[in-house]
């Protein structure tokens, strides 16, 4: 039996709310991003980074989490969001 983490929220639901939470932190920090300021030399974690190395770095971080998420979901027989095909149409809208 296959069970989806968004089970009966995907046809007419209004998934905004998930979209909108992601898009305001994110879209604040790549928005704001111009050629020379993604260049711009930042301390991260100890060392000189340039903001985009930054960034990029916290992208990879939350899809190594996104992974984890899927593994212990897949052993629950859940469904991840990415795998089922309506959710991912939806989303596309």
């Amino acid at each position: 039996m296959r069970v989806s983490v968004f089970a009966g929220t995907h046809a007419g639901s209004d998934q905004s709310h998930r979209k909108s939470a992601h898009s305001s932190i994110a879209s604040r920090a790549y928005d704001g991003m111009t050629d020379a300021s993604a260049t711009q030399m930042v301390k991260f974690m100890g060392r000189d980074q340039p903001k985009l190395g930054v960034l990029i770095n916290n992208n990879v971080h939350t899809s190594e989490h996104y992974g984890n998420l899927l593994t212990y979901g897949r052993m629950k027989r859940i469904v991840p969001p990415t795998s089922d095909p309506e959710f991912m149409q939806q989303l596309r809208k």
